[in-house]
């Protein structure tokens, strides 16, 4: 126990190794000190003034390995799940006070007055300077203190901010960097009300500009008309045309340059950075198109050559969708337990996190398709409703009468695994939709089938307590 907790006479709980989970948020960076940005770097230096070294170091780890599931901003709240060591995920919550009306129309007619920071800010930048705005204004985008914050966390343990939620915190301060406009929906005002606001108090300070001019006062012109040639020939003559129609050909030398200007994904869930991904994507198809402009490639030897280059299967995003929809097209007699906009939504989301890869897009769809038929079988209200043995018997029920054939639902550990962490990964996303209210069957359901070494299935239903 520290002196910090010694001091508030905080419970000295015993360490406890986080539960393992699949599809959480990982922390880009993965070592040293979070936060690069100016303003990222001042929200962690907020938290680690003010937290102990023992929570702030398991607070990063657990933002690096991925436990943290989802995180939520909206305006001043920002929610999340956290894996710990205990079945249910954690949740927290970190709450900031909301900026007054008022108070917005100040710091807009104050930045009115700086045109330049204001062409950043429509630009997408958020220099520096503007918290010297936001401070003429009476105002701060960043708590003074982590006590002008409220934070709440779940678990057991009293001291704040505790690792789960420091977790959060450290991942916050990566999407600080991303877009800091963030901090303006945490004090209550979206990016495209922020520029709204700009547009109308500019708007009053060029009508008295105007006001000004008709008075007789000297005003600048706003632009400068470029002149015509005074020589006609010129003019419609004009220059030489280029030896192609497609003019002169040459890769860009950054790849993926509009991508990268939008910036990294929020949350990123992928194995693999999403620019680093789409660089080397980008930098293939110039390559291809380049061959095809300059005539090196033959017509239809651009699918022959891609597929030559790459060794998986050509299954496509596209071919995926178009066996959900000859599934659900299929289902004609009745509602199906497992709708299909749930699971069209679902695998679009997937489909997004993957990058495209067709073939582990349908691995996902055969195991929800499978649970999709036993579901139809039983007699629930919802899918909520599923008591955690049944997800057990749902299994043995597919290995037996669907997939008999298949090693893919194999009556062991590794192939069972698979099955319920995609059938978990549809309930969280119903979950986070508001569809079911609650994933803890499943995640029982996980736990007993393919907690251990050895695959435990369900040998006598559960009589009711």
């Amino acid at each position: 126990m520290n002196d910090w907790d010694d001091y508030f006479n905080y419970p000295n709980y015993p360490r406890s190794a986080p539960r393992e989970t699949e599809g959480g948020i990982k922390a880009r960076s993965k070592r040293g000190a979070f936060g690069q940005s100016l303003w990222g770097k001042k929200w962690v230096a907020m938290l680690e003034v003010s937290a102990t070294s023992g929570r702030l170091s398991r607070g990063k780890s657990y933002a690096r390995s991925g436990q943290v599931q989802n995180i939520t901003v909206s305006k001043g709240k920002v929610t999340a799940q956290i894996q710990g060591s205990r079945l249910r995920p954690y949740k927290v919550s970190i709450r900031l006070e909301l900026f007054l009306k008022r108070q917005w129309a100040v710091f807009a007619r104050e930045l009115a007055t700086q045109p330049l920071l204001a062409a950043k800010l429509f630009a997408g930048e958020m220099p520096e300077e503007v918290a010297e705005v936001v401070a003429r204004a009476g105002l701060s985008l960043l708590p003074e203190s982590f006590w002008d914050l409220r934070t709440k966390c779940s678990c057991p343990d009293y001291s704040e901010p505790c690792k789960h939620s420091a977790a959060v915190y450290y991942l916050m301060a990566e999407e600080i960097d991303r877009d800091p406009f963030i901090l303006f929906r945490l004090r209550g005002l979206e990016r495209e009300e922020l520029l709204a606001q700009l547009g109308k108090a500019a708007g009053v300070k060029r009508k008295k500009a105007l006001t000004k001019a008709d008075n007789g006062a000297d005003v600048a012109t706003e632009a400068t008309v470029e002149p015509l040639a005074p020589d006609p020939d010129i003019f419609w003559q004009g220059g030489d045309l280029p030896g192609s129609l497609a003019g002169d050909i040459a890769i860009p030398t950054t790849a993926a340059a509009w991508p990268k200007q939008l910036g990294n994904f929020p949350f990123w869930r992928g194995k693999r950075d999403l620019l680093e991904a789409l660089e080397e994507i980008y930098a293939k198809a110039a390559q291809q198109g380049l061959s095809i402009l300059s005539g090196e490639m033959a017509t239809g030897g651009l699918a022959t050559r891609l597929r030559a280059d790459d060794p998986r299967p050509t299954l496509e995003i596209k071919d995926v969708f178009l066996e959900v929809s000859d599934y659900y097209e299929r289902q004609i007699d009745w509602e199906p337990a497992v709708r299909r906009d749930w699971v069209e939504h679902f695998l679009q989301s997937l489909a997004f996190q993957s990058g495209g890869d067709g073939a582990a897009l349908n691995e996902v769809w055969q195991d929800v398709y499978a649970f999709a038929q036993y579901a139809d079988r039983l007699d629930y209200a919802t899918l909520g409703k599923l008591p955690w043995w049944e997800f057990s018997l749902s299994y043995e029920w597919v290995a037996s009468h669907i997939f008999s054939a298949e090693e893919r639902f194999a009556l062991r550990l590794k192939q069972a695994r698979r099955y319920m962490h995609n059938i978990l990964a549809l309930y969280q996303y119903l979950y986070e939709g508001g569809v079911v209210n609650d994933i803890g069957e499943v995640q029982q359901a996980y736990e007993y089938m393919c907690g251990g070494r050895k695959l435990n299935l369900v040998k006598h239903i559960p009589m009711p307590q």
